[in-house]
């Protein structure tokens, strides 16, 4: 029997994510799948790093980028503003904490691969699509469709969704185990994804990890990531401590104001003055 951990959108909850590797420990887990987004949005995302680094020592652990770590390859790259504001702010505050490896490590990683394993079926992994790193896969989806074609595979794990998912339709397997940062979800658990190798199948099943969310959102205020992201750092506190998804909401609010104001949409260089209009609107 194998024991597979499949990891995704842990967003720098490092709390979230050492509550996840300790309960994959006790369960005897053999090897882990990473979906991508391992930083941004929380606090200390240094910390997260360094758990990334101990697990790939210690496990054979198989890894894909995802849309945070091309936004920070971005910046390294001078095409993404150094700016404090809500739509960037969250980017910055972790580019300034992380290390040239760590970028290194990020620009290595494809944005989709397969991962065979010896008598059970090979698995292909991406964080959102193997085209896009921000396209959104459901199941009966043309993309999704698609994805199984260009994979070759009959298993396609997938995060970026943020949304539990399991489908079998034709023999073709999708899974998506939700997020670890656990916005939105129950507050106070984080989510993963759990695959057990056994008789030349696999079984999918969801798992969680109780954290202190509490403490995660008071970290943002505490390490001084409000002062870089403003309305957008409020928005993940509340949605740490609710479990209500606040950044998708106040995201979505603010281009609609933009939009309707006539303003020329420029991806993570959003006005703050929507920013702000939205926040009011939704009591942040």
């Amino acid at each position: 029997m194998l024991n597979v951990a499949v990891i995704g959108d842990i967003h720098s909850n490092h709390l979230a994510f050492k509550a996840v590797i300790e309960a994959i420990e006790k369960a005897q887990v053999d090897q882990i799948l990473f979906l991508g987004d391992y930083l941004t949005d929380c606090a200390y995302p240094e910390k997260t790093m360094m758990y990334l680094y101990a697990l790939r020592e210690n496990y054979p652990c198989f890894f894909v980028r995802g849309n945070r770590e091309e936004y920070l390859l971005q910046m390294q790259a001078g095409e993404l503003p150094k700016r404090r504001c809500s739509s960037a702010g969250s980017v910055l505050y972790t580019y300034e904490r992380i290390t040239g490896k760590d970028l290194d490590f990020f620009n290595k990683m494809p944005i989709a691969r397969q991962v065979t394993f010896q008598d059970l079926p090979p698995v292909a992994i991406c964080h959102g699509s193997p085209f896009a790193t921000r396209e959104h896969m459901y199941p009966g989806t043309e993309s999704l469709s698609k994805a199984f074609s260009v994979l070759k595979t009959d298993v396609v794990i997938a995060g970026h969704n943020h949304h539990r998912s399991y489908s079998l339709e034709n023999g073709k397997e999708y899974f998506n185990p939700d997020s670890v940062a656990a916005i939105p979800g129950t507050p106070g658990f984080a989510r993963y994804g759990w695959l057990t190798g056994e008789n030349g199948k696999w079984r999918f099943s969801f798992r969680s990890a109780a954290f202190d969310n509490k403490a995660a959102a008071d970290e943002i205020r505490q390490s001084g990531l409000q002062d870089y992201a403003n309305v957008y750092a409020k928005a993940v506190q509340k949605s740490l401590l609710t479990g209500k998804n606040f950044v998708f909401d106040c995201a979505v609010l603010a281009h609609k104001l933009a939009m309707k104001a006539g303003e020329t949409i420029i991806p993570l260089q959003l006005p703050e003055i929507y920013w702000e209009a939205a926040a009011q609107q939704l009591n942040l």
